[in-house]
């Protein structure tokens, strides 16, 4: 499965990578929503996994654009973000998130999060 973190954080993304790829996963990474778009675009994920407060253009922001790509209308986008309140939950729904997993990640719950996205 192909797996596209779009994270400012380096760490972050390192860790998510980390994590995936012991399950098995081909992990992709994105410094940001512009990054993430074009090599969306490019490898087609079966999943994406997206930070909300970035640089330039935000997570919602991305969210929307990925949305509207073709071939990537029904790819799984689960924000991964520090932002817990309901408004922001909300929000990223809105806009076209999947699910959503607050930081600092539970893994365990990440993995259910993205096992229950492709069983849908």
């Amino acid at each position: 499965m192909k797996v596209l973190v779009i994270d400012d954080s380096k760490f972050m993304r390192k860790s998510l990578a980390l994590k995936l790829k012991k399950k098995g996963m081909k992990v992709f990474q994105a410094e940001d929503g512009q990054q993430g778009i074009r090599m969306a675009g490019k490898i087609k994920p079966h999943m994406i996994l997206l930070d909300l407060i970035m640089p330039g253009m935000n997570g919602f922001e991305t969210c929307e654009k990925l949305r509207e790509m073709e071939g990537l209308k029904h790819v799984p986008i689960i924000m991964v973000t520090v932002k817990s309140d309901e408004k922001s939950v909300k929000k990223a729904m809105k806009a076209g998130a999947t699910d959503y997993v607050v930081k600092p990640v539970n893994y365990r719950e990440l993995l259910q999060k993205m096992d229950k996205c492709l069983v849908v």
